[in-house]
C-alpha cells in the first residue's frame, strides 16, 4: 500500500517480507522542524481495554524498551495498539542507516514480544502479514508454484 501526495510524490507505503513477516511502515514526516522519515512496525496489539494495573504495568515496561538503540515504542488509534518506529534524518539518511533502522526496529519488536510474553500475538500477526504477501503476489499474476516457492525460500515452513 502506498500513499501519494496530489503532486504524485511518495508520502507512505507499508511493506513486508516473508523472511520478516512485520509490516513495515515508512512515512515522510515532512521538513518541519527536521526533515524526516519514520519507519515504524504498528501492531496489532491492543492495550485500551487492559484493566488499569496490567495498563500502567505495560506502559511502563514500554517505556523501557525505548532506552534500545533507535527504536521507540508509541501507542496509536482509539485502541492504543503498540507501534515501534526510527525516524531517520534525510538530510543525511543512507541506505547503511536505512538498513540499521530496520535491524533495530526487527530486534526491538523481537525483545518486545519475548520480554512481554505475546509470541501467540505475534504469531497470528506473522500469520497474517504472510497471507496478505501471497494475496498481493497472486494480484500480481504470479502462480501458485512460484509463490510457495518464494515462501519455503524465505524459511516458511511447507
Amino acid at each position: 500500500m502506498e500513499t501519494r501526495s496530489e503532486e504524485g510524490q511518495l508520502k507512505a507505503f507499508r511493506a513486508t517480507s516473508a523472511k520478516v513477516p512485520v509490516m513495515l511502515l515508512a512515512l515522510d514526516l515532512g521538513d518541519s522542524p527536521i526533515p524526516a522519515i519514520r519507519i515504524a512496525v504498528e501492531t496489532e496489539i491492543d492495550t485500551a481495554d487492559l484493566e488499569p494495573g496490567k495498563k500502567l504495568k505495560l506502559y511502563r515496561r514500554l517505556l523501557n524498551y525505548s532506552k534500545l538503540p533507535l527504536a521507540k515504542m508509541y501507542l496509536f488509534g482509539e485502541d492504543h495498539k503498540i507501534a515501534l518506529a526510527v525516524d531517520l534524518d534525510k538530510r543525511s539518511l543512507s541506505k547503511n542507516e536505512f538498513n540499521d533502522a530496520i535491524a533495530a526496529l526487527i530486534l526491538a519488536y523481537i525483545t518486545m514480544v519475548e520480554e512481554l510474553g505475546l509470541q501467540e500475538e505475534a504469531a497470528e500477526e506473522a500469520l497474517r502479514n504472510l497471507m496478505a504477501l501471497a494475496a498481493a503476489q497472486v494480484r500480481l499474476g504470479k502462480k501458485p508454484e512460484e509463490i510457495r516457492r518464494n515462501l519455503e525460500a524465505a524459511g516458511v515452513p511447507k
